[in-house]
């Protein structure tokens, strides 16, 4: 295909595309832009910009980063922010912290118990009837919340398709075992129940910052690249730059865009065109190694990293861009086909390359 797109959930995922070579072992947020500066006094390839979304910063695509503060500018943009104010433009989507979740099959099994013992089905325990009179005898009500019996339902799903390894925030079980008249403490280990508690409030970033997209290049191609004369491998790298930008390029037609509105139900969000995508280019020239302290094969591809951030021109709201990225990764593989087809035909009008199909894969080599 000669492509592959992987969401970026976090800093450190953004960080390792943003060094200059690949599989570096140790990523500290705190040296990236350091390390970046002096890679480039060492003739380290620059990160380029794409998109004609940098034009609302100040910065013109296909220009480089050329400080430590260009790529801290990059890191903001990708924690939602302002790259020049550090201002919050967008908020991802969150998740409770894993030192706040518990097992959920204690509880479960500790409600399923409670309702036995009083003699009521768990949907009655948990919703028809009140504790509020007598602790020890609950009453028929109808001012209980079904809130719990829902709750207590999707732990049941969850368990039936994660197993009893299914965790589930704290605060969640805490209010589903107030609802029983089952009291926490006699359900879980003292230490693990303080611990969780103690961290109920902490959230995660889980929502996509970015995608990056990885373009490839035949492994042909790269060795006719090792084995030509420098100024013809020069261009022939060039060639590969010029295609992957070409390809970017094209792609932010359709990219371009946010939703507002509710889609679904009959109905169908606006679609509203934003000034264009926000990307940077970083391009390593050797794979992974297979082993630690060695060298990787030469294997030039490009880390192209587009942020799914995109400002509405009607309020200046910033939202997610190609339907949450859904647009992106439903075209990636025509994005790879694309770059390599601008490649071979480059390639063939100035060296005269001559291309085949693999009959079985149906690849170019």
């Amino acid at each position: 295909m000669g492509v592959y797109a992987t969401p970026i959930h976090t800093a450190e995922q953004g960080d390792y595309r943003m060094l200059g070579a690949c599989g570096e072992e140790e990523i500290r947020a705190a040296s990236v832009a350091v390390e970046y500066r002096l890679g480039l006094a060492q003739g380290q390839d620059p990160i380029i910009r794409l998109g004609n979304g940098w034009n609302q910063f100040g910065h013109a695509p296909g220009t480089m980063l050329a400080t430590e503060e260009d790529v801290e500018e990059v890191r903001r943009i990708l924690a939602g922010r302002h790259p020049l104010t550090g201002e919050r433009l967008m908020r991802f989507k969150q998740a409770t912290a894993p030192d706040a979740l518990l097992p959920a099959r204690p509880l479960v099994d500790a409600i399923d118990k409670a309702a036995a013992e009083h003699g009521v089905s768990v949907e009655e325990l948990l919703w028809r009837l009140s504790w509020a009179e007598d602790a020890a005898q609950p009453r028929p009500t109808a001012e209980r919340s079904p809130w719990s019996w829902k709750r207590y339902n999707r732990l049941l799903r969850c368990l039936a398709a994660e197993g009893d390894h299914h965790k589930a925030p704290v605060a969640d079980l805490e209010r589903i075992a107030m609802a029983a008249g089952v009291d926490l403490a006699a359900v879980y280990e003292h230490q693990a129940l303080t611990h969780a508690q103690d961290h109920k409030h902490d959230r995660v970033d889980i929502g996509v910052r970015a995608y990056d997209v990885t373009f490839t290049r035949p492994r042909r191609q790269q060795l006719a690249q090792e084995s030509a004369p420098e100024h013809i491998a020069r261009r022939m790298e060039a060639i590969h730059d010029e295609a992957v930008a070409e390809t970017v390029a094209y792609a932010e037609k359709w990219l371009a865009y946010v939703m507002r509105g509710h889609h679904g139900d009959g109905q169908a969000a606006e679609r509203r065109p934003v000034d264009g995508i926000i990307a940077t280019a970083t391009k390593h020239r050797t794979s992974r190694a297979m082993k630690q302290g060695e060298p990787g094969d030469p294997h030039t591809h490009t880390h192209v990293m587009i942020s799914v951030m995109g400002r509405d021109p009607g309020d200046g709201s910033w939202l997610s861009i190609a339907a949450g990225g859904r647009d992106l990764m439903r075209h990636v593989a025509t994005l790879g086909q694309m770059q390599r087809a601008i490649e071979r035909r480059k390639m063939s009008a100035e060296f005269g390359f001559v291309y085949a199909q693999d009959p079985e894969s149906r690849q170019w080599d």
